[in-house]
């Protein structure tokens, strides 16, 4: 699996827009992530059926979303809740950039791994 899956239902909403309901959602947990990705800019943390957006980059999502009408005050979405067409790809949006972020820093860690190993001994 890669980082992040959400699954959805194609659905008319209450206002007769196109829109979606979110039927799943997985991903990694908090306990499962860099500490600089859950305190950067963009990241999204997975728990029991709902995701939460942190950071400064969920803060401009959600203002764009709330632009939009969303219903979404908190920077969480759970399972079981419609989203119209519009929100839901500012979600994609937001979720892609939280995955590049956390690529970025998963590479880094491995690069410093890389070049980061051995022993030394210091005689003094």
């Amino acid at each position: 699996m890669k980082g992040m899956k959400i699954e959805t239902e194609k659905v008319i909403t209450e206002t007769g827009n196109r829109g979606r309901k979110i039927t799943g959602l997985y991903g990694l947990g908090e306990n499962n992530l860099p500490k600089e990705y859950r305190t950067g800019t963009s990241a999204c943390i997975f728990s029991a059926k709902k995701i939460t957006l942190q950071g400064y980059s969920a803060q401009k999502y959600l203002t764009k979303a709330r632009k939009n009408n969303s219903n979404v005050l908190d920077g969480m979405y759970r399972t079981g809740e419609t989203l119209d067409e519009l929100e839901f790809q500012l979600l994609l949006e937001f979720l892609n950039d939280a995955g590049t972020a956390l690529q970025e820093i998963n590479a880094a860690r491995r690069e410093l791994k890389k070049s980061w190993h051995g022993t030394e001994t210091f005689v003094i």
